[in-house]
């Protein structure tokens, strides 16, 4: 089975699991993954975090962006471009509110483009990742195409999930961007920690 049959398969099985969880369950799991975030040293001295709004049963958010709010760290979230054709980062400031965007998405409005602004970090959502940062998202691209755009300016790349989402391996291609963390309700994984161990064993052998 090759990559694109193999993330196929796996994202049919992890948006079915997704999606069989009772609303209480998202919820209550979600403020314990948030509450991971927020302690993380990262966060605490962090000046702008990119954040996403969560769709149907991904991970909320409602918990990091209420201590944005009362730590003064500014927000952007993604936005559709139809000029450009794709997301691109836009400020979500106290005073904005919120609209349906493409595909029903929200958005905040007026809307006022981030450009090329350095966060500190940004929150990125998926199906599923594993203990090394990879990361299946829903197929479309959008996620790896406004990491990429943004280069290093995107700062600490940090996956949002539940545990039930974290497998073994997650098929990656090449333009496939991964994760510096990944934060669930019980850990929080620093991948480049794990990177650091795998070559020392390597070196040992």
């Amino acid at each position: 089975m090759g990559t694109s049959e193999q993330k196929s398969s796996l994202r049919k099985a992890m948006r079915l699991q997704r999606k069989r969880m009772p609303p209480r369950e998202v919820e209550r799991r979600s403020r314990e993954a948030q509450k991971r975030i927020v302690a993380l040293d990262e966060f605490r001295s962090a000046r702008r975090v990119g954040l996403y709004l969560p769709v149907g049963n991904e991970t909320r958010t409602d918990g990091v962006l209420a201590q944005c709010r009362r730590l003064g760290i500014r927000v952007c979230v993604p936005a559709y471009s139809p000029k450009r054709g794709c997301y691109a980062m836009a400020w979500f400031d106290e005073e904005m509110k919120l609209v349906p965007g493409w595909k029903g998405v929200p958005e905040p409005y007026p809307r006022r483009w981030a450009g090329r602004t350095r966060l500190d970090m940004i929150i990125v959502p998926g199906l599923a990742f594993d203990r090394m940062g990879r990361r299946l998202g829903q197929g479309g691209g959008h996620y790896d195409r406004l990491l990429k755009a943004a280069g290093r300016s995107a700062g600490l790349k940090v996956g949002l999930a539940f545990d039930r989402q974290i497998v073994p391996r997650v098929p990656t291609d090449k333009g496939d961007i991964t994760m510096d963390l990944v934060a669930t309700e019980s850990r929080v994984i620093r991948v480049r920690r794990r990177l650091m161990r795998r070559l020392k064993k390597k070196g040992a052998r």
